[in-house]
């Protein structure tokens, strides 16, 4: 199958290139680097690749396969999205958690060690150590001490079930973390509130 120039794809040629059929999905997410959505680029040929052809629609496993695949040079926004179209397929049927169990093991993770915002420094597993900052005082707070996974408190909040389900809220700094109120600096007395409890304290003694 033909598949036109897109700058999303690094691995066409400026004119476009030939794919296996079993590269074409019906339908999809853009911007997919494995699998490539006919009903964008041929909108008018729906019978001939959902009837004749029998291509399917882009499903989870497709989803799964473009995570495993995931390298450090890879754009950020690109993995986010992979992630967010997973969790869609978790909220319209829980069932498919199970599914999500391929993804253990592999370096598919974005995390940074820095401070400057859309980078991340490396690609780890569920199992490495490093962690998820759910909420934005926790992620100011510990970005650049420890590892932190790359996409913003929003990003995060939007993969609730995909969090869950691999087993990673115990990376969440909301649960890895306590918080310890504690006070500091000087102690100084009140002049005027001093001299008046003690101008009160034979009363007080009482």
């Amino acid at each position: 199958m033909y598949i036109p120039f897109s700058r999303n794809i690094e691995i066409m040629p400026d004119h476009g290139a030939w794919f296996t059929i079993s590269q074409c999905r019906w339908s999809g997410p853009k911007g997919l680097k494995v699998h490539f959505s006919m009903s964008d680029i041929y909108p008018s040929c729906a019978r001939l690749f959902t009837d004749v052809l029998k291509v399917p629609d882009t499903s989870m496993k497709d989803l799964i396969f473009e995570a495993i695949l995931f390298k450090k040079t890879e754009e950020l926004d690109y993995m986010r999205d992979i992630y967010l179209e997973l969790e869609k397929f978790l909220e319209k049927d829980k069932t498919y958690t199970v599914r999500l169990q391929s993804l253990n093991g592999n370096d598919i993770w974005p995390v940074t060690n820095n401070m400057e915002p859309g980078k991340f420094d490396q690609m780890l597993s569920a199992e490495a150590e490093w962690f998820i900052a759910d909420t934005v005082p926790l992620h100011d707070s510990f970005l650049g001490i420890v590892p932190l996974l790359a996409f913003s408190t929003d990003e995060i909040a939007r993969m609730e079930r995909l969090v869950a389900g691999l087993e990673m809220d115990k990376k969440r700094l909301t649960r890895a973390t306590k918080s310890i109120p504690k006070t500091g600096g000087q102690v100084a007395l009140h002049p005027e509130h001093t001299s008046a409890f003690q101008s009160k304290f034979e009363f007080i003694a009482r």
